[in-house]
C-alpha cells in the first residue's frame, strides 16, 4: 500500500472547497451533511490540506454530500492512511 501525496490531497482540498463554495455552505452545515455530523475544524483541516491523512470512506462521503466527481476517490484507494 502507497501514501496519498502531498498534491492530492491538496487538489481534494480545494475541490472540496470548491464544491461547499458553489453550494453557498458554511463549514458547519458541510459538516451537518455527515452521519455522523463532523465539525467544521475537521472539514477546515481537509480544505487546508492540513488533514494528513483520509481513507477512502471519507472522502466518499466528501464526494457524496457534495455531489462532486466520483474520480477524485481514486488517489486515496489502496493507501495505507486511516483517518
Amino acid at each position: 500500500m502507497t501514501k496519498v501525496s502531498q498534491e492530492d490531497l491538496k487538489a481534494f482540498g480545494i475541490a472540496v472547497t470548491r464544491a461547499r463554495s458553489l453550494k453557498t455552505w458554511t463549514l458547519d452545515e458541510l459538516g451537518g451533511q455527515f452521519e455522523p455530523p463532523v465539525g467544521k475544524s475537521f472539514i477546515s483541516k481537509v480544505e487546508k490540506e492540513r488533514k494528513e491523512t483520509l481513507n477512502p470512506r471519507t472522502v466518499g462521503r466528501f464526494i457524496k454530500a457534495l455531489d462532486m466527481d466520483e474520480d477524485l476517490i481514486n488517489p486515496f484507494l489502496d493507501t495505507d492512511t486511516t483517518d
